[in-house]
């Protein structure tokens, strides 16, 4: 038995290392790619939620296990707080949530960070907004790392 749970704790071990060099040293991938961010429109009423955006990563896309990193918000055009929400699958699961505030016209997009599990193979994902004063749009863009199968 003891053999046993050595060679258990071993594969682990180097299960873990090896999902944490491919976390770190992996390439970077950026969706929507080759394509325009996606727009984010919150619904009329201070803290609606819009509808869902387009995918902003396709159902079926990506071949492998991949987390959410970095979520980039550009052209966000009214004053005050933002708050998103993403989602993936086909039932919309909460992946993650960012927020920021504008209180003056972006003349670049702003970075934030996303923490997310490592979502399915193949999963879409998509995005909502809503607003603190109500109508208000942003573009999205996400930054993921892919993982072994």
């Amino acid at each position: 038995m003891a053999g046993e749970d050595e060679y258990f704790a071993k594969y682990n071990a180097d299960r873990i290392d090896r999902v944490l060099d491919q976390h770190i040293h992996e390439v970077q991938y950026v969706a929507p790619w080759g394509a325009a961010p996606v727009t984010l429109a919150s619904a009329a009423g201070a803290y609606n939620w819009g509808g869902y955006s387009a995918d902003i990563i396709a159902n079926g896309a990506i071949a492998y296990l991949f987390d959410l990193h970095w979520g980039i918000f550009a052209d966000a055009d009214t004053n005050g707080h933002y708050e998103i929400e993403f989602y993936h699958g086909a039932t919309d699961i909460l992946v993650c949530q960012a927020k920021f505030t504008r209180t003056s016209p972006f003349t670049s997009s702003i970075t934030i960070p996303l923490m997310s599990h490592q979502l399915p193979i193949g999963s879409r994902v998509r995005a909502r907004l809503r607003h603190s004063a109500g109508v208000a749009a942003c573009l999205v863009t996400v930054f993921y790392h892919q993982y072994e199968k």
